[in-house]
């Protein structure tokens, strides 16, 4: 039997972690759950095999595109995840960083 895919929810709104957490667990993936952008890189270096990243583009002390550019190194060349940036706040010009 195959591991279900991991995916690793950052944001600093713990209901709508929660709510991703309840709905995506059900639909059989493995959840991980960081309320920071420090706790996101820490679960990043520590698990190896995430395959999904949701990651909220404002956060206190290290926000979305910081951990963005810090994951970057932590993956190095190898194979990355898919990154979806969720906000409440977004811009043009926020959007065309995070592409980059």
């Amino acid at each position: 039997m195959l591991a279900p895919s991991t995916i690793l929810v950052a944001d600093d709104e713990p209901e709508l972690c929660n709510v991703l957490n309840k709905v995506l667990t059900k639909e059989g993936y493995r959840v991980l759950v960081a309320t920071s952008g420090q706790q996101a890189l820490s679960l990043l270096k520590k698990e190896g095999n995430i395959r999904l990243i949701l990651l909220d583009l404002k956060m206190p002390a290290i926000g979305g595109l910081d951990v963005l550019k810090k994951m970057k190194k932590v993956w190095g060349k190898g194979k990355r995840p898919v990154v979806i940036i969720l906000t409440a706040h977004g811009s043009l010009s926020s959007a065309r960083e995070a592409m980059e």
